[in-house]
Formats: C-alpha cells, structure tokens, sequence
C-alpha cells in the first residue's frame, strides 16, 4: 500500500494553472516557488519537469500555510523550509509526516531564528500554519490526501473549516471530488449553467452541504 501510494504521489501530474487554482493561489507565486527566479533556484523540487505531482501540491499549500504576504522573498521562504528540514532530519520536509507532529512547536520554539531570517510582519502564524497541515492525510510517511481550504477568500483559514473536498491521486485522476468520486468541477460547471445545489444533491445522492462545499470552492460569490 504505501509503495503504491508513493507511486501515485508522484505520476498525479497537474499545472501550474491548475495547481493554483485547487489552492487558491496565484499562478505568478506558484510559478515563483517550483521555477524561481534569476539566481534564486525554486524553493519546491519537481518531480517532472513540466508537472507538479501530488506531493508538489502538498508542498505548495504546506507553503502557502508559512507565509502571511506575498511579498515574502524567496530567500526567506526557502531559509525557513531549510530550517524545518534540519530540523526534522528530512530532505522534503514539506511533505513529511513528521512536520504534521512537530513542525508548528519547531516555528514556535525557533521564533527567535525566523525574526532575523523575514521582516517581522511577514513571520509565520501559527494557527494558520497548523489549520494547513491538519488538512492533510498520510498512510505510513506518505500524503495520500489533502482537504484544500474553501473559503480563504473570507480571510485567514480556520482550523475548523469542513473537511468535504479533498484530492487523492488515487480518486477522479488526481482532481478535487467530493463524495465517493465526483469531480467538483463538474458540479462548479452545472451550478454556473444555473442548475440549483437542491437539483444538484438530487441528482448525485449526496447531502446538500456537499455541493455546496464544492461550489463555493469553484464560485467565490456563492459563499
């Protein structure tokens, strides 16, 4: 099982465009962080050249979870994830079980080293950061799932935030689904074909609160 988990975070393959749209991100950021930029190498190594894989999307949105603004300069962002890996004893510490157990005490512990590393504006939160990584499923030390946030668009996320989306390189190819398999874009599409989430629910046989979670993943005026 974990090795054939393992072989599935990897040959899911997404875009950047995809990759930033499943978590709410810009296309230039991601694109700063897995291809750098000038003489700064990226801070995430991909597992294919032109892809990211699954365990690249757990790093961006683990990533996503360590910075507060988007100025936050790739030097700085990549002095932390060394940080982190030295101290967990991992080379990709941001898609490491262990970060899920420790990395939040580590940020905290080491408070002092990240003031001297980024502005103190820009330091980490640590709620926010551990509200990411309680999204995130792991069999043996592998990430199998990860429940993307729905409604960061309403500020910072929330620990308790619903876990209905999710994404599992094993399920719907790789892409966000809710329920047993269903893809979340189609239901996004119905829904802006002017489809109603009663209709919807029927349709599929699942709970209205499901299709809901999904369009608002999609439809950022439907929350």
């Amino acid at each position: 099982m974990g090795e054939a988990a393992e072989t599935a975070a990897i040959e899911a393959a997404y875009t950047i465009a995809d990759a930033a749209r499943y978590l709410h991100l810009a296309d230039s950021t991601l694109r700063y962080w897995v291809r750098g930029k000038g003489p700064h190498p990226p801070v995430i190594i991909l597992d294919t050249s032109d892809y990211l894989s699954f365990r690249n999307l757990v790093e961006a949105h683990v990533l996503r979870g360590l910075r507060r603004k988007k100025d936050l300069t790739l030097p700085g962002i990549r002095k932390i994830v060394s940080l982190l890996g030295d101290e967990l004893g991992v080379e990709r510490p941001l898609a490491h079980r262990d970060l899920r157990l420790y990395g939040a005490r580590i940020l905290v512990e080491r408070g002092g080293v990240l003031v001297d590393l980024v502005p103190l504006g820009q330091l980490v939160i640590p709620e926010v950061f551990e509200a990411h990584l309680e999204r995130i499923d792991f069999e043996h030390d592998i990430a199998v799932t990860l429940y993307p946030f729905t409604r960061v668009h309403e500020g910072l996320p929330q620990p308790t935030e619903p876990k209905i989306v999710r994404i599992d390189p094993r399920v719907a190819y790789g892409r966000p689904f809710i329920g047993d398999a269903i893809r979340t874009e189609v239901i996004s599409s119905r829904f802006g074909a002017g489809e109603t989430i009663p209709e919807l629910a029927e349709d599929y046989g699942c709970p209205q609160e499901q299709i809901e979670e999904a369009v608002r993943y999609h439809h950022k005026e439907a929350a």
